[in-house]
This record gives C-alpha cells, sequence and structure tokens, in this order.
C-alpha cells in the first residue's frame, strides 16, 4: 500500500506500511483507527485476525463456550469459531484440565502465537490446493 495508515499513532514508523494494508484489507482489528499500534495484541485480537487472514466463515457466538466471553464482547465470534474448529481451547490447570475461561483481554504471548500458527496451518492450508510447503 502506497499511503500512509489512517491510524496517526502508525504514521511515520517502521510498520506503517503494513498496518496501511491491514487497514486497506478492512481488518477488523484495524477498523479501530485510533487503537495504539505498540500495545501488545490480544488473545481475541489475534484470533479475529488469524480467521480474517484465512477467510474463515464465522459462526454466531452463543456466549456459552467460555465463561469469560458473552456474546456481547468483540470478537466473541471468532473466539466461539475458531474453538469449534480446535485452533483455541482456552486456559488449563496445572493438571491440563479446561477451566472454562479463554482470557480474550490477555496479551498473547509466543508459545501461543507457535501453537496457533501451527495448528491454523493444519486446519486450513496443508490441505488447501494452494499450499505448497518449501
Amino acid at each position: 500500500v502506497s499511503v500512509p495508515p489512517e491510524n496517526a499513532r502508525a504514521k511515520g514508523t517502521w510498520f506503517a506500511p503494513f498496518f496501511a494494508s491491514a487497514e486497506d484489507l478492512g481488518w477488523l482489528v484495524y477498523l479501530n483507527r485510533s487503537v495504539d499500534p505498540m500495545r501488545p495484541a490480544t488473545r481475541a485480537e489475534v484470533v479475529a485476525t488469524f480467521l480474517q487472514v484465512l477467510n474463515v466463515k464465522r459462526d454466531w457466538p452463543t456466549g456459552t463456550m467460555f465463561d469469560d466471553v458473552p456474546r456481547s464482547i468483540p470478537y466473541a465470534d471468532c473466539i466461539e469459531t475458531a474453538a469449534t474448529h480446535s485452533l483455541v481451547s482456552g486456559y488449563t490447570d496445572d493438571q491440563g484440565n479446561l477451566t472454562g475461561l479463554f482470557g480474550p483481554a490477555d496479551p498473547v504471548n509466543r508459545a501461543s502465537m507457535a501453537k496457533m500458527i501451527a495448528t491454523a496451518m493444519d486446519l486450513y492450508l496443508e490441505n488447501s490446493p494452494s499450499f505448497q510447503p518449501e
């Protein structure tokens, strides 16, 4: 994209062209032009971006999959779709049991990103005709 980003905080940064591209593509997470691009991405934002980039159809949210994901929060549909597809499963306790929490506003760590990337490739890319591994 050869135009600057609409988000004033992203202008003049090293990531400005990438930010402008995401805005131009209409990615949900980039529609709010006042968001601070330097703050950590939330788990909900990352899931929403993954689904949108991979063109995954989203389900209507029920608000019953996770105790902390009511239908009314941003990206609830993305979170529930990702959980239905087993892209995400939410938090577990020390014994590996699901807690019923997803943590939509929690920042994403590298371990979670690696898991989501690998799982998304398995779910959405490896069986598609356009996937060409190196």
